[in-house]
């Protein structure tokens, strides 16, 4: 009875629908490198530049990001063929409500990992929190965003 109730637990805790809670929760508090946790590995790559880009926020505003309050909610799932899964859900961030619709999930090996990175445009105009904040004053290098990519000049 006791192995039941851990299996069950632990299939769970890695159904798609938490590990979409999991990924906009970090996502939402900017902890890209949590979000990596979630995420295919071909991502990584673009959530690592961002948690290297966090490196030049205060820390004052950083701090701001930590208290910030994430609540997923009417998160749904299509799962088909035991590989893929479609995901929609309710994000409350702060008290604001954001709608999230076609998050797409990947099973590889036991683990659901949510298929999204920096090639999506509307994933980052959308999903991504943007915020007004003071680059320090020893690096005030400006953020450039063109075709190739973002370059910090």
């Amino acid at each position: 009875m006791v192995l039941a109730v851990v299996l069950f637990a632990s299939c769970k805790r890695n159904a798609p629908e938490e590990v979409v809670k999991k990924f906009y929760t970090h996502l939402y508090k900017m902890e890209y490198n949590k979000v990596q946790d979630f995420v295919l590995p071909e991502h990584h790559h673009y959530y690592s530049f961002m948690v290297e880009l966090m490196k030049h926020i205060p820390a004052s505003e950083m701090e701001k990001f930590t208290k910030t309050e994430v609540e997923v909610l009417h998160v749904e799932c299509r799962v088909s063929g035991d590989t893929t899964a479609i995901c929609s859900c309710m994000v409350k961030v702060d008290g604001q409500e954001i709608e999230h619709k076609d998050l797409q999930l990947k099973k590889v090996g036991k683990s659901w990992l949510v298929d999204k990175g920096m090639e999506n445009k509307s994933f980052i105009d959308e999903d991504i929190p943007v915020t007004d904040f003071d680059m320090d004053e020893e690096d005030d290098s400006p953020v450039i965003e063109t075709e190739e990519g973002i370059i910090i000049e």
